[in-house]
């Protein structure tokens, strides 16, 4: 994925901790942009390759770019994806960590009351 999105950001800036929701969303955004670009450069590279089927340069111009595009394309498309998964995970996983704790702080401050 490329970094220029966090070029400049350190993992103790400003934005990560007062709003790490954008943090987030611009790490997000780079990825479905980066992904998307070689979505479109692998379905052109297919077009053209159906398009040119019977020139003679298709093998020496457009099937190793497609053979080489298309791999590149999943590869990263998997990347984002993972990235995204993980991204979600820990934000459920620390939601549910602050119910749980809110929780047994309700339950502590109820037992508290009752003694």
């Amino acid at each position: 994925m490329p970094l220029a999105v966090l070029w400049n950001e350190s993992l103790g800036s400003q934005l990560l901790r007062v709003a790490p929701n954008n943090y987030f969303a611009r790490i997000a955004g780079a990825g479905a942009v980066y992904a998307a670009y070689h979505a479109v450069v692998a379905l052109s590279s297919a077009a053209l390759a159906a398009w040119f089927r019977r020139h003679l340069m298709v093998w020496k111009i457009f099937a190793p770019r497609f053979m080489f595009s298309v791999p590149v394309a999943l590869v990263s498309m998997a990347v984002v994806l993972f990235v995204a998964i993980g991204m979600a995970t820990a934000r459920i996983l620390r939601m549910g960590l602050a119910v749980s704790n809110a929780q047994a702080l309700v339950a502590q401050k109820l037992q508290l009351a009752t003694q």
